[in-house]
């Protein structure tokens, strides 16, 4: 996280007299002296400070004696020299519980949902409070009248309307912080340079073929999921960290992959169809474990892949398969073992792990003749290239500017090789 002062080009010239040293304290994490100025303004004093915190101005107020200080107050108007301005950031409590360095990495996150209804709603939510920076919410169903009961995001007046647009919407006016991207069409159908720049993807689409897709989905590209699901008063929920956890197609038979595929149990039933909905207490339990999953893996997955090990502060994603009966009070954890005829993650499932890799978006210089040499170099034999911000990959054709294939920096570049027998294999770069 990082922004420009707007203070940072100013040459002022000012005397010893005028300067005076400000302290300011974070609660619980940390305090600093700032050289001031007298006649700074008091927003000017703030954006010094949140340039020493790494917060956002935007989110931070100072107080002193309790009162918030009016930013268009100066230093001196305040009389600051030798009190203690309290530092009050959006996210501030947070840092009792984890650090500046992991909270930033929440402000840095992009998180995809999988579906707009019960369990979408207040995942959304839970994820945009914790100060998440992107949600990616993809749903192609509509708003009935009996959501509006168990999804509180949605109203009367949103009957009709596509749901992930709805959830959309309301995210974006009550929590303005974040950045909201909403596709209304099904999830393979989503391009998949969404996926790519998704730190975590979150499941609230409780039917097999969903399940099976995004489990092939996190596996290839290695993206953690957070699945969940609900039925009446019950409630499960998975987290994938691939590629070596079972995955959410694991428990489910090969022989029977024809049979399951089209059953579903969703948490959002057709008012036609005579299936056990859910209700919002169960949605709430459900997609609250989903986001504090989430949380720990926004926080801790990096750490993990390098050390083996995640954060004591903020805890070890959950292992196995978690069950909820909210009738009964029973809480269970079942604990899985990968399925070597797993249809998605054994040796001959559908997903094989990408290879990954990085390239200089300004060594490309725009050019895709430039792209297929780098990619060539790097991967030591031909390629083909596609662009994955369509809907289905894109060839990419030699002497044309990346522009025409809408990749710009952090873009994802597909790359096909073939070996001796014609076996393909995949690698995806990203231009940063």
């Amino acid at each position: 996280m990082s922004f420009t002062s707007k203070y940072s080009e100013e040459k002022v010239q000012v005397s010893e007299e005028s300067q005076i040293e400000v302290l300011a304290c974070l609660p619980s994490v940390r305090e600093v002296k700032i050289k001031a100025t007298i006649n700074w303004s008091i927003i000017h004093l703030k954006d010094e400070i949140c340039k020493e915190f790494a917060l956002e101005p935007e989110y931070t107020r100072l107080i002193v004696d309790e009162k918030v200080l009016d930013e268009n107050g100066t230093v001196e108007g305040f009389n600051l020299a030798g009190k203690a301005v309290t530092v009050d950031y959006l996210w501030a409590r947070h840092f009792l519980l984890w650090t500046l360095e992991q909270q930033r990495k929440i402000r840095n996150s992009t998180v995809l949902i999988a579906g707009a209804g019960a369990l979408g709603n207040e995942v959304a939510k839970n994820l945009a409070m914790l100060g998440v920076k992107r949600l990616i919410i993809v749903d192609f169903d509509m708003v009935e009248m009996s959501n509006v009961s168990r999804m509180f995001l949605f109203d009367i007046e949103d009957v009709g309307k596509p749901k992930a647009e709805v959830l959309g919407a309301r995210i974006a006016e009550k929590y303005p912080f974040v950045e909201v991207y909403v596709y209304t069409c099904k999830l393979e159908q989503l391009p998949l340079e969404n996926y790519l720049m998704s730190d975590v993807i979150v499941s609230g689409l409780d039917n097999i073929a969903s399940r099976i897709f995004l489990a092939a989905i996190a596996r290839k590209y290695q993206i953690p999921l957070v699945d969940g699901g609900t039925l009446g008063h019950q409630g499960r929920i998975q987290v994938y960290i691939p590629p070596n956890a079972p995955c959410p197609a694991c428990n489910l038979p090969p022989e029977k992959y024809s049979e399951l595929v089209n059953l579903k149990n969703p948490c959002d039933p057709k008012i036609t169809e005579n299936k056990i909905p859910t209700i919002t207490t169960v949605n709430s339990y459900v997609a609250s474990i989903q986001a504090q999953e989430t949380l720990k893996i926004i926080v801790g997955y990096e750490e993990f892949q390098k050390t083996g090990k995640w954060p004591q502060n903020t805890g070890q994603p959950l292992q196995g398969v978690q069950i909820v009966d909210l009738k009964f009070d029973k809480h269970t954890v079942m604990k899985l073992e990968r399925n070597p005829k797993c249809i998605v993650c054994s040796e001959k499932g559908m997903a094989k792990p990408a290879n990954t890799s990085m390239l200089s978006f300004d060594d490309v210089n725009g050019e895709t003749t430039i792209l297929y040499d780098l990619a060539k170099k790097s991967i030591g034999n031909d390629v083909v290239l596609y662009s994955l911000a369509y809907t289905t990959p894109r060839k990419i054709e030699l002497r044309r500017s990346l522009k025409d294939y809408k990749i710009r920096r952090d873009s994802f570049v597909l790359a096909i090789t073939f070996g001796l027998r014609d076996e393909c294999e995949e690698t995806i770069f990203k231009l940063s």
